[in-house]
């Protein structure tokens, strides 16, 4: 168990500073001079306001005594052939802001076991479930909608004789305060909206390993995952959000995401173990990794006012669709690889190490989706070497070369086909109507990024590995990099992702 606090508080104005910054505001307009009276009183009267004991909305808003607690049960067991793990896990925070926590449950089971001298499996399963509440401190859609800017810019008092709870209808209206963007009592801020962000994650994954000798043995692993998210929230007709898109009434929202990745590795490792001058170490093998995601975003305002987050989340006919929603998406990835290695060392003396990569990726067109990637070492121990074995300066001195190529495929879906969004709105008949748009341009001439790597190295130790030095001359190229490059417009901007050419970067290293 557990207790978290706020650490520190920012240092805000006390009610009089604040009254006099608000009166200095307000000397633009008639309409602010105006608007100011009415709430505040007259210069000469504002000496009252000298007395007023100050609210701290940091601590009234982030001062939750917050308790932690974490709960575990673990099973496990087994004997020669079979050993199993199985554990339960509960996690349980409070927030320090208010409306807020966190709670996740977890399920983890394990086992291995040994069917016969040469076959060896085992599989897990994992099972998640979180629920994460609460809107948070900032919302990355504008500076309006950030909880913690309401927090520190909220008046440091209440008129009327309010409570800190209750709801201010002048200073509501007052919008000339937070730099026009309307500042909100917190404690109702916070009361006004609802966020629960829900997730179950399940993971299985198992494996087989057959040893055929001594020198020769295969491995093939699989995994799946489904991991499932919902998103619900609520926005009160006080918030900010529905105040600028809801027209001062309440709205709602669902989000749901279903993530679904299978996963496949097959080994075929070969060893020469004997004792002998040569030693020689060969991997064989293809892996592929899959990815299907869809996604439902329905967002609706014009419920009625006076309804609770509940039963707008549980009657989302009573609202008005939002233009341009509700949205759906589907996006599948994949990869298939194949690769080979091939360690070989001669006395010890001798060293080098090649390898070979083939990868496909469906994130690029036809004709571009495989990429080659070779890689090779090789290093001579000169300390092995009969004129230096017997030195009592050198402990080791080995010199080494390498050189290596890898693949870049991080990046979107589909960016060598048009893909359409309703991102542009028109007015029509007095009515939003979506309309959809490309938001980038295609380019079917995406390939793999390449970076090339080339190395050169001293390794030298002495007086009986009491001193070390490491020297390395580093060159590195970088082809076919992937960016996104600005289209000159005719109407509008856009970018397009291109391949453009190559970078190198040259650099000398001692260690």
């Amino acid at each position: 168990m557990g207790l978290k606090q706020l650490a520190n508080r920012l240092d805000v104005l006390s009610p009089y500073e604040f009254v006099i910054s608000q009166y200095e505001r307000s000397r633009g307009t008639t309409e602010a001079q105006t608007s100011f009276a009415r709430i505040y009183g007259n210069w000469d009267s504002l000496g009252v306001y000298r007395d007023i004991p100050a609210i701290d909305w940091q601590k009234e808003t982030f001062g939750n005594d917050a308790w932690m607690q974490t709960h575990n049960v673990g099973v496990a067991g087994g004997n020669k052939t079979t050993q199993y793990n199985l554990s339960l896990t509960s996690n349980n925070e409070d927030g320090v802001m208010l409306n807020s926590g966190y709670d996740r449950k977890l399920i983890n089971f394990r086992m291995d076991t040994r069917v016969s001298n040469a076959l060896k499996v085992g599989f897990n399963v994992r099972y998640a479930n979180q629920a994460i509440t609460g809107a948070g401190t900032s919302d990355g859609g504008a500076s309006t909608y950030n909880m913690l800017r309401h927090t520190i810019k909220y008046r440091p008092f209440m008129l009327n004789n309010l409570l800190p709870g209750d709801f201010d209808e002048a200073y509501y209206d007052e919008t000339n305060a937070g730099n026009a963007l309307g500042i909100i009592n917190p404690i109702q801020l916070s009361n006004a909206q609802y966020s629960k962000r829900m997730s179950s994650l399940t993971n299985l994954n198992g494996y087989a390993n057959y040893t055929f000798s001594p020198k020769l043995s295969f491995r093939s692993t699989a995994g799946v995952n489904f991991n499932n998210q919902t998103y619900n929230t609520f926005f009160d007709y006080i918030t900010s959000k529905a105040r600028t898109q809801g027209a001062s009434m309440p709205m709602a929202g669902v989000l749901t995401n279903h993530v679904y990745n299978l996963s496949n590795s097959n080994v075929l490792t070969y060893t020469n173990s004997r004792k002998s001058d040569h030693r020689i170490d060969v991997l064989l093998g293809n892996e592929l990794y899959n990815v299907k995601a869809k996604s439902t975003d329905i967002q609706l305002k014009n419920f009625p006012i006076g309804i609770t987050a509940d039963k707008a989340l549980n009657q989302l006919n009573i609202g008005t669709i939002i233009p341009t929603y509700p949205q759906s998406g589907s996006y599948e990835s994949r990869i298939v690889s194949f690769f080979t290695r091939a360690n070989y060392a001669y006395k010890d003396k001798f060293l080098a190490n090649f390898s070979l990569r083939a990868d496909g990726s469906s994130k690029f067109a036809p004709g571009n989706q495989w990429g080659y990637f070779p890689a090779g070492a090789v290093s001579w121990r000169i300390s092995k070497e009969s004129f230096l074995e017997n030195s009592k300066v050198i402990s080791d001195l080995k010199i080494r070369a390498s050189y290596g190529a890898t693949g870049n495929n991080r990046i979107d879906d589909y960016l060598y086909m048009n893909i359409f969004s309703p991102t542009a709105k028109y007015a029509l008949n007095e009515q939003v109507v979506p309309a959809y748009m490309v938001g980038s341009l295609p380019n079917k001439d995406l390939k793999w990024e390449t970076t090339i790597s080339r190395n050169i190295g001293v390794d030298l130790s002495l007086l009986k590995n009491r001193l070390s030095l490491t020297a390395d001359v580093y060159l590195n190229t970088v082809n076919n990099l992937l960016i996104d490059v600005p289209i000159p417009p005719t109407s509008g901007y856009s970018t397009q992702l291109q391949n453009v050419g190559s970078l190198s970067n040259r650099g000398l290293k001692y260690s």
